[in-house]
């Protein structure tokens, strides 16, 4: 549900950041809508395995960061 919801705001605001008349089809949306939650499960199931090795239940920034540098994506945009 938070997905959808930060989808719908990105869909309204992304055109009046680049001042242009983009519109986008309702398939357009549940695909983008589809591909961020499969990232974000993935990633959270990367998360939580740090989190377990470093013998915790809590998921802390420092298991986001390990994760995103384990896929050799940037940490510093997520912890900014």
């Amino acid at each position: 549900m938070c997905v959808a919801i930060f989808l719908t705001s990105f869909v309204v605001c992304l055109p009046l950041h680049l001042q242009s008349e983009l519109r986008f089809q309702g398939k357009a949306v549940l695909a983008l809508q589809d591909a961020s939650e499969a990232y974000l499960i993935s990633l959270f199931e990367d998360v939580q395995a740090a989190a377990i090795h470093a013998k915790r239940v809590t998921v802390q920034v420092k298991d986001v960061a390990l994760a995103m540098k384990l896929r050799k994506e940037k940490p510093q945009a997520f912890l900014k």
